[in-house]
């Protein structure tokens, strides 16, 4: 069984072997709060990895299988814009119908970022979608944790 260090920091679980290089890298993707992206060939232990970093620092996962249909606005969030419709014109709901929050339904990675607690989102099978989801998810997890922290410094260049 790995020990965990006492500043919460990933250093390997019970079923996961980690090298030093790996472990900072994310340790500082931890600290930073941005989204830590691995590549790698089928069975390099990706996704063992994000089911380690739960298991060991006992915080939720949260999976999300990506399909080739998949639309990125799943896994965000859903709006049910027939349900509220319904809801005003029949009044026969025991849902708030001025409140839009009632008819959201987060998807994976809108849970994972409205999450009361630090967790682990892995979003598996990502080379299965299109490359205007891929892209698009790349530019809502920056953003999304970009909003989260202050940006990262960008050099002066009026110097």
């Amino acid at each position: 069984m790995t020990v965990q260090p006492s500043d919460g920091s990933f250093a390997g679980a019970t079923r996961y072997v980690l090298d030093e290089e790996l472990a900072q890298i994310v340790n500082i993707s931890m600290s930073l709060e941005m989204p830590l992206l691995l590549k790698g060939e089928p069975g390099t232990g990706k996704t063992m990895l994000a089911h380690a970093i739960a298991e060991s620092l006992n915080m939720p996962l949260i999976v999300l299988n990506v399909k080739s249909s998949m639309k990125l606005v799943e896994a965000l969030y859903q709006y049910d814009t027939l349900t509220r419709l319904n809801d005003s014109r029949f009044g026969d709901s025991r849902r708030d119908v001025s409140n839009i929050e009632e008819y959201i339904k987060m998807g994976k990675i809108g849970q994972a970022f409205v999450a009361d607690h630090r967790t682990v989102l892995l979003i598996d099978e990502i080379d299965k979608a299109d490359t205007d989801f891929q892209d698009d998810m790349l530019d809502v997890l920056w953003n999304l944790t970009s909003s989260r922290s202050t940006k990262p410094c960008r050099p002066d260049t009026d110097r």
